[in-house]
């Protein structure tokens, strides 16, 4: 199955970075906005990784609900690694979401997992110094700037060589691609 072939996206993640940035992507892979619904934090509610974690679970089992009918649905996670791995962050996703093995390589479910923050990602893509450490803060950046990092990693040739979290992110997108 081909992204155009899924009726529907889920975007989760934990903060607008994270949101702005899967929208970009999946516009510059020709997905129109009508087929992505961004889910939102609660009023008054910044987001984060626990409202991440608590959502997953509920993202999931809907979009199992939905596939057992005639929809194609997939959910796209977005959450920080921080000072932890991403495995370890990994990990925690598909604990709390109760993900299998076989929602990962069906395509049901796709975690982007940033090492740091998708700042780091931004960074990166970003046109002028492409060297990244996973380890410092690239926070100061605007949400044109996400939005062209996105489109760039949609028109990649082929997997950024580095950082590790992004080379993950990279193949993560492509299974969803191609699943």
């Amino acid at each position: 199955m081909t992204l155009h072939e899924v009726s529907q996206f889920y975007v989760l993640g934990e903060d607008p970075f994270h949101r702005t940035f899967v929208g970009a992507w999946l516009r510059a892979n020709g997905v129109a906005d009508r087929r992505f619904v961004v889910v939102e934090p609660p009023a008054g509610k910044s987001g984060g990784y626990t409202f991440v974690l608590d959502r997953c679970k509920i993202e999931v089992q809907a979009a199992r609900l939905r596939n057992r009918s005639k929809a194609k649905t997939r959910v796209i996670v977005v959450i920080d690694a921080d000072h932890n791995s991403v495995q370890e962050r990994l990990a925690e996703v598909k604990s709390a979401a109760g993900t299998t093995d076989e929602d990962i390589g069906s395509g049901l479910v796709c975690v982007l997992v940033p090492k740091r923050h998708i700042e780091t990602w931004v960074h990166a893509l970003g046109p002028t110094d492409p060297r990244v450490d996973e380890k410092a803060d690239y926070k100061e950046k605007k949400s044109e700037e996400v939005k062209t990092a996105a489109r760039r990693l949609a028109r990649l040739p082929s997997a950024p060589t580095e950082p590790p979290s992004l080379v993950h992110g990279y193949s993560e997108l492509q299974r969803l691609k191609d699943s």
